[in-house]
């Protein structure tokens, strides 16, 4: 999902709320509870950006393990607030029983873990009662933002006209909120990639390694050419995060995906094909230099049979 991230500046701070629950006591009292507003001019924006997660919970245990590439501020924590675009729908719903009264809710975006989870509480003798919810189309949550309580998140009125960037120290500009459908609001920037390296061995799973020059502006280097099973892949840069290797960096949408996979595949095939020039030009010189090493020692055998033959004569 699209999120961006908002943390109070100590500076701006001037009634010491930062770290501080300020819902909770309202919380409690309205069941649920409603939407209620936060100073967002004590905000600054510290990340923003796509985060593979499902949930507001996967984006809180996210950022407090391993903070993702061009986070600015610190863990996740309770004061921050959290903007969501464009989440990933619930596939299914589980609930978890304790006693036959209370039990813990649970909803899944993910079909594979949602299944799993099925199979093991089962497989204990746990109790639980299950609802498919694929195809309903019930995003995991509504866009919006919500502010990190002391134990949970709660949707808020946040005016993110009035938080600053920390990069200029400046209040942004009246902007909308961005848009998930990125091909409807951003054009795709010119890509250029270079291959840099090539493996001798093109049967290897590792063929090539490849660079990105984005918009002449932004380079991106580790991309990977692989020779997979059901044909070359481009795969991205990536880093390790619970076992899983993820994507440090990866478009957000089909067209710019197409773009970098053609960008790379292009440079690929251009750096194949000057390997084979630059080998099949090496055997021509190879081939001619061994014509002119036999000619070359022909015409030393024929000066030397003339030479004899004239030492003979003179005899």
């Amino acid at each position: 999902m699209y999120i961006r991230v908002f943390q109070i500046n100590q500076g701006r701070d001037t009634n010491r709320v930062k770290f501080t629950d300020v819902l909770a006591g309202r919380r409690m009292q309205e069941v649920p509870p409603k939407p209620v507003s936060i100073d967002a001019s004590i905000y600054d924006e510290v990340f923003s950006g796509e985060v593979d997660c499902g949930t507001l919970e996967e984006i809180f245990t996210l950022f407090n393990t391993e903070h993702p590439l061009y986070h600015r501020g610190h863990s996740l924590s309770v004061s921050d607030v959290v903007e969501v675009q464009g989440a990933p729908e619930v596939v299914g719903r589980i609930r978890f029983y304790n006693t036959s009264e209370l039990y813990e809710e649970v909803d899944y975006t993910d079909t594979t873990k949602y299944n799993n989870e099925i199979a093991e509480a089962r497989e204990v003798g746990r109790a639980i009662t299950t609802e498919n919810l694929a195809n309903r189309h019930i995003p995991s949550h509504e866009n919006g933002c919500y502010f990190c309580g002391s134990v949970d998140f709660q949707s808020i009125e946040f005016d993110i006209t009035q938080t600053q960037n920390p990069d200029t120290n400046t209040q942004r500009e009246k902007t909308p909120a961005f848009n998930t459908d990125l091909s409807t609001e951003y054009t795709v920037p010119q890509v250029r990639a270079e291959v840099c390296w090539l493996n001798s061995r093109q049967d290897s799973l590792l063929i090539a390694r490849a660079s990105m020059t984005i918009a002449g502006v932004y380079k991106v280097s580790g991309i990977c050419v692989e020779n997979r099973s059901d044909g070359l892949f481009v795969a991205m840069p990536a880093y390790k995060f619970g076992g899983e290797y993820k994507d440090a960096f990866h478009a957000v949408s089909a067209e710019a995906r197409e773009q970098m996979n053609a960008a790379v595949m292009t440079a690929y095939e251009q750096k194949l094909a000057e390997q084979k020039l630059a080998e099949q030009q090496g055997e021509q010189r190879q081939n001619e230099q061994e014509v002119a090493d036999e000619q070359a020692q022909e015409g030393q055998a024929t000066d030397q049979d003339e030479a004899q033959g004239q030492a003979m004569g003179g005899m």
